[in-house]
């Protein structure tokens, strides 16, 4: 009888956690910001959210960099996310931005440089 009461504690008690840990993603998620999802994954950094809310965060710095248009905010994704979802279009954002530049400056050898600088160690 003492096993089976000891057992039933720990079915219990997984549930509430695990009902815990989901209405916490699910207040992130109603939030929907970078640090709303931090802070969540500082309090569940292994729960079955982890990846999803990496994802968003991820997802939601991608939108802050395509809105800036920055060399400076395209270098730090790529930085940051080596791999990510957005690396890709981060570069090829980059590559746009520089080009925009060197038009706009009438500066193609300094574009040059640029490629060479900042995008082939990517």
């Amino acid at each position: 009888m003492k096993i089976n009461n000891k057992i039933l504690i720990l079915v219990v008690s997984v549930s509430i956690l695990s009902g815990c840990v989901s209405s916490a993603y699910n207040k992130a998620s109603e939030i929907n910001t970078m640090s709303g999802y931090r802070n969540f994954l500082k309090k569940y950094p292994r729960s079955e959210y982890t990846k999803q809310a990496r994802g968003k965060i991820e997802k939601l710095f991608w939108n802050q960099i395509k809105t800036e248009n920055t060399i400076e905010g395209y270098t730090k994704y790529i930085k940051i996310y080596l791999k990510g979802a957005y690396v890709l279009q981060a570069k090829n954002m980059l590559h746009d931005v520089y080009w925009a530049d060197a038009q706009s400056n009438a500066d193609i050898k300094s574009y040059c440089n640029k490629q060479d600088t900042h995008l082939k160690p990517y």
